[in-house]
């Protein structure tokens, strides 16, 4: 339940923020909503997934006055270089891995805090949809593209603004973190682009058609591109197309219906969202979002590293819209709050609630202060164990009803 507890009391901040908007008021619900984020991810302790990974590198990596030697280059080639400097700086110093963690936890949140301050003026609620949407998953498992994402968010600005050459240098840096970032360059030149409705519904229909009847091209087609880009993207690509876990097709579920729900809603308000500065670039980054949800279905792994780019853009989209009930009647806007709810708590309501295989990794929550104080016993990987055996399972059986 502790998740679940900090789901609420962000939610909480985010009413208080929504109907009131005294400026020292706000500064605190800022500072408190940063401050938790923070701390809970930036002092887990071997909770969540990819740690042991990170402790590996960690243990590998040579201190940064070694770092470019002969042997120390050879390591630089196996991660993404950005993180490996990082993480030979901290060695320099002394510091393990959760010094790391708290670092990167604590540049997350507040390059995300900042960037809200530019993009929306309901930075709480921002924060609270982060949470529901990608805060685990990013902040407790993948902190290298947590940083490339973060990174990019702060890069949108500079679309809208066509300051071209500060926007690559962004990029290049979170790619230095995270390769997948490598996406995010060549949509420079989309994000800007007015796209019609009847566009992005005929984007939005021909995607459920291709998940809904099954329709095969994206694993061939991956496979096909990364063949050129080098062995490591090619081997990779292997893995999430064909392993039983990272290449699992993505089943039709309720989010299927909510992402058509939420494309009509931001439809609906377009001419609303067309007034911000900043609306139709980030409408057209949900856009995005919504073509790696459907079109990619052949692999949910894949899916998901792109997807979790695009999901960013909620963090602004419903601020904005947000801003548009202010004046509605109190029915409507309970219902658009009901309608909030349930889309961000369906992201993670299994981990709220308990529910394996995704909760076994969370819960319970370690906290690294408190298990060191009272020499608690880490259940981290014996929990990653199970977590995969549950896959593994879930997989078998998913085979054996086709």
């Amino acid at each position: 339940m502790f998740y679940l507890v900090i789901f609420l009391i962000l939610l909480v901040f985010s009413i208080l923020e929504i109907s009131n908007q005294k400026r020292i008021n706000h500064k605190i619900l800022i500072g408190l909503s940063w401050g938790i984020l923070v701390l809970v991810a930036g002092l887990r302790y071997e909770t969540g997934t990819d740690w042991p990974m990170y402790q590996g590198i960690l243990d590998k990596v040579l201190p940064i006055s070694k770092l470019f030697t002969a042997e120390g280059l050879k390591l630089i080639s196996l991660r993404e270089t950005g993180f490996i400097v990082l993480s030979s700086l901290f060695k320099q110093f002394g510091l393990g891995l959760q010094a790391l963690f708290f670092f990167v936890t604590l540049f997350n949140v507040t390059l995300i805090t900042r960037s809200l301050s530019h993009y929306t003026k309901y930075i709480v609620t921002g924060l609270f949809v982060y949470y529901s949407v990608v805060y685990l998953k990013m902040e407790f498992a993948m902190i290298r593209q947590a940083m490339a994402a973060s990174i990019c968010f702060f890069s949108f600005r500079y679309i809208q603004e066509r300051k071209m050459w500060k926007y690559f240098i962004l990029i290049f840096t979170a790619f230095l973190f995270h390769r997948s970032a490598l996406i995010m360059f060549p949509l420079y030149f989309f994000l800007n682009i007015r796209f019609s409705n009847k566009i992005l519904l005929v984007v939005l229909f021909l995607g459920c058609a291709v998940m809904f009847f099954h329709i095969p091209w994206f694993s061939q087609s991956l496979l096909f591109i990364t063949k050129f880009m080098g062995n490591t993207y090619y081997e990779k690509a292997v893995v999430y197309t064909s392993d039983e876990i990272f290449g699992a097709n993505r089943l039709l579920s309720v989010e299927f219906l909510l992402n058509i729900f939420l494309v009509f809603l931001f439809l609906f308000y377009r001419k609303y969202l067309d007034m911000k500065k900043y609306g139709n670039l980030f409408l057209n980054l949900f856009m995005m979002g919504i073509v790696t949800y459907y079109y990619f279905y052949e692999s949910i792994t894949m899916s998901y590293r792109f997807r979790l780019y695009f999901l960013y853009s909620l963090i602004i989209l419903f601020p904005y819209l947000i801003e548009v009930i202010r004046d509605y009647a109190r029915l409507k806007k309970i219902a658009f709050i009901a309608v909030l709810l349930i889309y961000c708590s369906a992201y993670n309501g299994k981990i709220y609630l308990h529910i394996p295989p995704p909760s076994l990794l969370y819960n319970p929550y370690q906290n690294y202060i408190e298990y060191k104080i009272l020499k608690k016993e880490s259940l981290g990987k014996e929990r990653i164990y199970n977590h995969l055996e549950k896959m593994r399972e879930d997989a078998k059986n998913t085979r054996d009803k086709k």
